[in-house]
């Protein structure tokens, strides 16, 4: 059984905010999205300790650094598909 919606399968994006690398939080999620993906789910892990991230309205939107840029046009491009 392949999960799906209007637009093909469903698409999960894990967001992990531990600094740990093997912490139990990211852990937990790697399990939840391990058992999505049996089921046919498209799944990515997002490890927001490995972006160079800034805090919202600290830096014009001209200096955001690249993972910023990346981050959003990935969080665009899941709900567009």
């Amino acid at each position: 059984m392949t999960p799906t919606n209007l637009h093909g399968p469903i698409k999960i994006i894990g967001i992990c905010g531990s600094l740990s690398a093997n912490g139990a939080t990211r852990q937990a999620l790697k399990v939840a999205l391990d058992g999505a993906a049996e089921f046919g789910a498209e799944v990515t892990l997002l490890e927001l300790r490995d972006l160079d991230l800034v805090i919202f309205g600290s830096v014009a939107a001209s200096e955001y650094p690249a993972d910023v840029v990346t981050l959003h046009n990935k969080r665009f491009s899941s709900t567009t598909s």
